[in-house]
């Protein structure tokens, strides 16, 4: 199960509730017929969803009838199943599947592992837990930096320059 928006609050008094979307494209959430409340908590009909601006939509899930219901619903994190998200055929990688993998220099040291995945605007960005040191090093998620991700072998490689 991977998460994909979280409910921000109640959308006026009929038990509709803000979404705020984490799909790189927000306008998915609409074809989605059920959502899940926590990784492995209950399916719950969507009965309607409409993008209200940038990642925001506003959501009518079924059974939630009241401005209290939904207010009660705030801050409870959205599932779908992973291979929603993914067209296996294209080995599509999500930033959950970094957490976790093993940190590698282009010679196949260990440098780490990647505690963390954020994106604080700009671009998307590594936390790597350096396995030296103890401390952790913020790495931007780019091509130059990260030129090489293998999910099968649990690991990436990332230029030793950016980890300075």
């Amino acid at each position: 199960m991977t998460c994909v928006g979280a409910i921000m609050g109640a959308h006026g008094v009929r038990g509709l509730v803000k979404v705020k979307a984490f799909l790189e494209d927000p306008a998915r959430f609409t074809a989605l017929d059920h959502i899940h409340f926590g990784a492995q908590g209950e399916a719950v009909p969507i009965v309607s969803a409409s993008r209200h601006k940038d990642n925001v939509l506003i959501v009518q899930l079924d059974g939630v009838d009241s401005r209290e219901t939904a207010q009660a619903l705030k801050s409870t994190q959205l599932f779908v199943p992973r291979d929603w998200l993914v067209d296996d055929e294209e080995e599509d990688i999500l930033l959950s599947d970094l957490e976790g993998l093993r940190v590698l220099d282009e010679a196949h040291g260990v440098i780490g592992t990647v505690s963390q995945v954020s994106n604080f605007g700009a671009s998307d960005v590594l936390e790597i837990a350096l396995e030296e040191s103890g401390k952790t090093v913020m790495v931007p998620f780019i091509e130059a930096a990260v030129p090489e991700v293998d999910l099968a072998a649990g690991h990436i490689i990332i230029d030793p320059v950016y980890i300075a």
